[in-house]
């Protein structure tokens, strides 16, 4: 009755083992699906890849027996990983850009697993040891598998334990199989990652697109408003500089000979600059080449440095700029010419790239149609005040009773156009080589001067009715002592003028019978049209000078003043000359 008994036990014990092994296996693979469910969840609430990486220790530590594992995913870089997280014995360090290590980058590579039974004695004793935890002791069984994402491996993960044999090919192939599902659950949260990057670079974009767009149109919109060129260039400067986020720029237009850079508008730079340099010579400019070539100049740093070496070439007064670090100067270019420059300045080393300088240059583009437009319309109403000016001169010619009536008449015509602080006049008699008359109305006070009394030799006047050629400086301190033949002689105030602009008037036979001219205390003020202007200004208020100054005492006793009544009384009307202008002011604009 017992053999029965005894031939079942063996048959039990293997359904009893088997049944045993079946349990151990479904536990494992409950808490493989718990582990991966866990990491699962913790992918879903968009944490750091930090919290990831800790999740994922904590439930491979419910599937694996180690002592130290190491979780870490790819950066776009080659060779490095993105992040990493080194666990030892508890012990956690997570890590950013890290270079891949020897047995890590082999996986990356070969996108295969790596096993060691007893990492000390099977692996190449010629590769570099990467220790982290507790680097007195050494890892001795090693498992290491890729995360895989169809053919290309996003990461590693390894576990390894300081005992020897632990781990065998069960263990890779499950730890395989588990990397792959993790490797989807981290590639979606480095998808979403990147998602949310673009997300804020795009919406970067987008609002720095819409600065860009706003400031352009900022500085369009003065061209349908009508102030004068320094106020819309000055605002358009503001706008610039807040675009570009710098601390100071200007604005340079060339002057009508192209040989000095006036300043227009400025930021950001202190009184003593502004008088030091709002004449700049283009010849000795530092920033004559932007000018010359059409080309922009970049220094993104050491500006002062810079432009200390080039001194000894260039005319940089260095004492008056702020200490500059950055600049991007651009030239203001109209069709295939340069009408100034736009200079923005930092005071930190600063880089400009390929947008900043293109948007820049737009903006630049911007200004210089302002710069034509303005110019257009003050053309158009230089011609409209001119034409006015004239009606007036010749109104005033028919109906002053006295000279000084009309000289202030004149002078009220001109300074409607002319940026004028002194208009005289001389009237001179040849014969007797004395000044009939001689008026100056200087900031709205009127004085006499050298009547009945020759000009001094040395004389603007003297210079003008000697040669009959006209005189204008645009900076009269600075330019008289290239004219070795005249010096400055006070009249009026005695206020020297720095503009200075001084015609000889003529009778119809071509003869010199005085000179006017127009003052100002700021330099570069009169052009070569206000001295065409003042050239062709008709001759009838001057007749009237003329019989004013002639008295009929006078008159009687000087046959050189009976003559010039009689020529002042033959002298075409005003009407004629009015055109006579208008066709010569026409042909010059052509």
């Amino acid at each position: 009755m017992t053999r029965p008994v005894a031939r079942r036990n063996p048959l039990v014990l293997e359904l009893e083992r088997q049944r045993d092994l079946l349990r151990r296996q479904q536990e494992r693979d409950q808490r493989v699906l718990s582990a991966l469910y866990n990491i699962s969840l913790a992918c879903r609430e968009r944490p750091s890849f930090r919290e990831i990486f800790t999740a994922i220790s904590a439930e491979l530590a419910t599937v694996f027996s180690f002592d130290a594992t190491y979780v870490a995913f790819c950066d776009e870089r080659p060779e490095y990983f993105k992040c990493a997280l080194l666990v030892d014995e508890g012990m956690a360090e997570y890590l950013e850009d890290v270079p891949y290590g020897a047995l890590t980058g082999a996986i990356v590579h070969s996108r295969e697993p790596l096993l060691y039974r007893d990492l000390v004695y099977e692996r190449d004793p010629e590769q570099d040891r990467v220790p982290f935890g507790q680097v007195e002791k050494r890892s001795r069984a090693w498992l290491g598998v890729p995360l895989m994402i169809g053919q290309d491996a996003v990461g590693v993960i390894s576990i390894q334990s300081y005992q020897i044999g632990v781990y065998t090919e069960a263990h890779r192939d499950l730890l395989q199989r588990m990397a792959n599902v993790i490797a989807v659950a981290l590639e979606n949260v480095a998808l979403i990652e990147r998602q949310g990057r673009l997300s804020a670079a795009l919406a970067s974009q987008v609002a720095a697109r819409t600065e860009e767009i706003t400031a352009l149109s900022a500085i369009s919109a003065s061209l349908v408003e009508r102030r004068p060129l320094a106020e819309v260039l000055d605002r358009a400067l503001g706008v610039v500089l807040k675009l570009f986020r710098l601390d100071a720029g200007n604005v340079r237009l060339l002057d009508e000979a192209r040989e000095f850079l006036v300043l227009y508008a400025q930021r950001g730079f202190s009184e003593a600059y502004v008088q030091r340099t709002s004449r700049s010579p283009l010849a000795s400019s530092p920033i004559r080449e932007v000018v010359i070539t059409g080309q922009p100049t970049i220094v993104t740093h050491g500006w002062r440095q810079r432009y200390a070496a080039s001194r000894s070439i260039t005319s940089i007064p260095l004492e008056v700029f702020p200490p500059f670090e950055s600049s991007l100067i651009l030239p203001l270019t109209i069709g295939a010419s340069v009408a100034g420059t736009l200079s923005l300045f930092g005071l930190t080393p600063r880089t400009f790239d390929d947008h900043e300088v293109s948007l820049a240059q737009s903006a630049a583009n911007q200004i210089a149609v302002l710069v034509e437009n303005t110019r257009l319309l003050d053309e158009r109403e230089r011609q409209i005040a001119e034409l006015r000016a004239l009606g007036e001169v010749s109104r005033a010619a028919s109906t002053a009773q006295d000279v000084r009536t009309l000289l202030r008449q004149v002078h009220d015509a001109l300074q409607s156009f002319m940026p004028l602080d002194v208009f005289s006049m001389v009237v001179y008699d040849h014969e007797r080589g004395v000044v009939i008359d001689g008026l100056t109305i200087d900031e709205g006070h009127a004085y006499d001067y050298w009547q009945n009394q020759p000009p001094p030799p040395r004389s603007f006047t003297a210079r003008i009715i000697r040669t009959g050629e006209a005189l204008r400086f645009s900076d009269l301190p600075a330019e008289i002592g290239a004219h070795a033949d005249i010096e400055i002689a006070l009249t009026g105030a005695e206020r020297p003028a720095r503009s200075w602009l001084g015609v000889p008037l003529r009778d119809r036979d071509g003869r010199i019978i005085g000179q006017i001219n127009v003052q100002s205390y700021m330099p570069g003020v009169f052009s070569a049209r206000d001295e065409s202007f003042c050239i062709v200004l008709p001759p009838r208020w001057l007749c009237t000078c003329r019989m004013c100054a002639c008295s009929p005492s006078v008159a009687a006793r000087s046959p050189s003043s009976r003559r010039s009544v009689r020529s002042a009384r033959s002298l075409p009307p005003p009407t004629i000359w009015t055109a006579c202008w208008v066709r010569s002011t026409a042909s010059s604009s052509a």
